[in-house]
Order: structure tokens, then sequence, then C-alpha cells
């Protein structure tokens, strides 16, 4: 009996430690409150609501993160709406530091809302991914556990306009935003931009 009481204790303070260890992810939604589309539709003139929610997370009490616009991207910024009274940064495209006034809240939270405006013109695969503010010390996008410990919650990527070919995803190995061209040379025209 003694063995089967510590046992049960073991596992209690196991999953404890290993719930508030969980950083979650920052996605971003077209639907609230259900928060299940990650795909975005600019099919005709109007207002586009994207919903930033702090998700996965066994408990947090605030976060820090930029959303990047990539792609042919053709949707118009209006305003970021934050979800709770402290916040401190610009906005969402130059980065933003979100205090949930809920406490200790577990996932989903909402953390806000970007308003653009879509004249039913963005080709397909445009997208917006959640990423470190530039003012973030560690380089990475920065959460608070319930504990007020700091967390690394993922990052998330929002499809617009998604043909099949294009997706949404939380985690990383995103593609490049606005990738840089290349060309193919010889070293021979390297050395000679330099003589």
């Amino acid at each position: 009996m003694k063995t089967l009481v510590l046992t049960a204790f073991g596992l209690i303070v196991l999953a404890t430690t290993t719930a508030s260890a969980q950083p979650g992810a920052i996605m971003l939604y077209s639907d609230n409150p259900t928060f299940t589309n990650c795909n975005l539709i600019d099919a005709a003139p109007g207002l586009l609501n994207v919903f930033v929610v702090h998700n996965f997370t066994a408990g947090a009490t605030a976060s820090q993160f930029a959303v990047e616009e990539c792609g042919p991207f053709e949707l118009a910024y209006l305003a970021w709406t934050a979800a709770h009274l402290v916040t401190v940064g610009g906005d969402t495209r130059t980065g933003v530091a979100v205090s949930y006034d809920t406490g200790c809240a577990v996932g989903p939270i909402l953390v806000g809302t970007i308003a653009y405006f879509g004249e039913g013109t963005t080709p397909p695969c445009a997208y917006l991914r959640v990423i470190a503010d530039p003012a973030a010390a560690s380089g990475q996008i920065e959460g608070v556990d319930c504990g007020f410990l700091s967390t690394f919650p993922a990052g998330s990527l929002m499809s617009i306009n998604s043909d099949g070919t294009c997706f949404c995803v939380a985690g990383g190995g995103f593609p490049p935003c606005n990738p840089v061209p290349t060309e193919e040379s010889t070293w021979g025209k390297v050395k000679s931009l330099y003589r």
C-alpha cells in the first residue's frame, strides 16, 4: 500500500512538473472562438481579423513576439488590439509583449487581434508567421509560465488563400520570408568585382 501511495504521488509530481514545462505555441487563427482555422481567405474587399492565441500551454502569464508578413502579401495593416490591459511595445509588426491580466491561464489564451483590410487580390501562399520580438534578449519568442519562469513557445505560420501547395503549422522549419534571389556565378566573376 505504501509503495502504491508513493508511486501515485511521484506520478502526480512528474505530471505537474511536465505540464508546467510546456511553453506551447503562439498561433494565428482566422476564427474566434474555436481557434481551429489557420488559413485566412482574402476573397473580396473587406476587414480580415487574425487572432493571436497562446495555445498548447499548461499555464502562462505573458508572451513576447512579433508577426512577420511574407510572400506576395497584399493586405493593408489596420491595427493591433491586445486582449489584455498590460501591453509593452508597439504592435505585432515591430514586436510586442503582453502580460495576461487573467493571471495564470491555460491555453488557448486569446492574446489579441490584428486587423487587416483585404482587396480580394492576395495571391495564394502569402503568409504571416510568428517570430521573435527584435527586442527580446534571448532572440527567441518568449513566454512566462505560472511560476514566473521564462519559456520559449514555438512560432506558427498562417497561410493566406491556401491553394493546397502552402500550409499553416506550428513549430519551426518555415520557408524563408521573402528570400533573397541569387545568381549563379564563377570564381573568376567574383574576383573581377575587386580588380
